[in-house]
């Protein structure tokens, strides 16, 4: 009869490994977030499965690789905590969820670089097909969806008035989808986009997956992801400088699809996707909605750094930069109760991140970004490569004006990219000595 270890070390583990990751990929997409007590922070079913992924991994610990990157992370989280203690904040639990966030990354890094679920893009489609009809339908609350998701998800007002602004008015929509958030859904839309990107080796098909997924991304009406789109396609026609057709087909693809997500959004204030419409109906005024500017006509107009949304944001780096200059080198600790009690939000993980730990903390957030870019790039020629390269430089922008990495789902989705190419690059490399 075999032993535990034994039995671990057989094909037994490489199934468990994938429907693991497909559990991982299934409820980031899908699932909501739930609580077992009201006094603590709402979970998902990523983090019912950590203990399970931990174990599972103990018996392939040889072969995570590269150890390096995982060395980076676990001085990032010796940082932090130090951070809480200079603070005085050890006694914290809230503090210590940071910690934990960032072992998951660690451990579904691990998990994804060893069972190599990005090499099988056609559940990835498919999954993607699955997501688009529900964030269509929550666009148009076909169904009355929105009223059902407001049930399910935190923050049901998101749901209830989606559509309406602070006055009750219809206006543009911003997709919100099972993200709960626009600018989350435009990053997960915009990941999407980098798996199906166009190749040299590409199909016609390959187009329409590029399209679909770059219009999704733009419904929800994202501007820093929009200028982080943007900067990809730079990097995508240096890398492709001798594909001129690819380059201009890509370019024009892009350009299809914030005109078909335009016509969308501008239009979209006539269709009533709120449950609670009696009030948008009663506050409803022809004239202030003919006039309403939607987040994709203000890239039009070059208003990127325009608006109310950005007023808010000058304004609290500035108070947070004063509090950062009390405390340059270690931070304030993740202390997140300063944030809740005083209803703020950072706006940009490079702020958030020297808030909390400090510009060393600042340079160690920076160097694991840049430490992806650079073996991305040494890897060039691996498929996965460019989509590693793609997502951490998106994320690199999106972080100037959000907080990507802070974000559950979105720090789950580096890492299964993060992963992902570590599985080709390992998967490279044996193939190398054996020749």
């Amino acid at each position: 009869m075999k032993t535990l270890n034994e039995y671990m070390k057989t094909g037994a583990i490489d199934t468990i490994l994938r429907w693991l990751s497909i559990v991982v990929i299934v409820s980031l997409l899908f699932l909501p977030p739930f609580r077992i007590k009201s006094s603590l922070p709402a979970i998902e079913l990523v983090d019912i499965v950590v203990p399970i992924i931990g174990i599972i991994l103990a018996f392939r610990f040889k072969a995570i690789q590269p150890k390096r990157f995982y060395l980076i992370i676990g001085i990032f989280a010796t940082h932090i905590l130090l951070t809480i203690a200079v603070n005085s904040r050890l006694g914290e639990m809230r503090d210590y969820f940071e910690l934990f966030k960032l072992m998951k990354f660690a451990l579904f890094a691990a998990l994804f670089s060893l069972s190599g679920m990005l090499e099988d893009l056609k559940l990835f489609k498919q999954l993607f097909i699955a997501l688009v009809i529900v964030n269509l339908m929550q666009y148009f609350n076909t169904f009355n969806i929105n009223l059902l998701l407001s049930d399910i998800f935190p923050n049901p007002e998101r749901y209830l008035y989606f559509g309406l602004d602070s006055a009750g008015q219809l206006t543009g929509k911003r997709m919100l989808g099972l993200a709960m958030n626009p600018n989350i859904n435009a990053i997960i839309f915009s990941v999407f986009a980098i798996l199906f990107w166009p190749r040299s080796d590409h199909k016609k098909r390959d187009f329409i997956w590029f399209f679909l997924a770059l219009t999704m991304a733009f419904l929800c009406q994202s501007r820093t992801e929009m200028v982080g789109m943007v900067g990809l396609i730079l990097v995508s026609s240096y890398l492709n400088r001798k594909h001129i057709r690819l380059i201009a087909v890509t370019a024009g693809i892009m350009v299809l699809s914030f005109a078909a997500s335009f016509a969308t959004t501008k239009y979209s204030t006539s269709i009533v996707s709120a449950p609670n419409f009696m009030e948008a109906q009663n506050n409803l005024n022809e004239g202030d909605l003919s006039s309403k500017v939607t987040y994709l006509e203000s890239v039009i107009h070059g208003q990127f750094l325009e608006g109310s949304s950005m007023d808010g944001r000058f304004e609290m780096w500035t108070h947070l930069w004063e509090m950062i200059k009390e405390k340059p080198l270690l931070g304030h600790a993740p202390y997140k109760e300063y944030f809740y009690e005083n209803h703020i939000y950072s706006e940009s993980e490079y702020v958030m991140m020297t808030w909390r730990y400090g510009f060393i903390g600042l340079l160690i957030y920076v160097f694991i970004y840049m430490y992806l870019v650079v073996i991305a790039i040494r890897n060039i020629h691996l498929s996965s490569a460019k989509v590693l390269l793609f997502t951490v430089l998106l994320m690199m922008v999106v972080a100037i004006t959000n907080n990507p990495f802070s974000h559950q789902k979105i720090l789950i989705f580096i890492a299964i990219i993060v992963g992902s190419f570590f599985w080709e690059l390992n998967k490279s490399s044996k193939n190398d000595s054996i020749r």
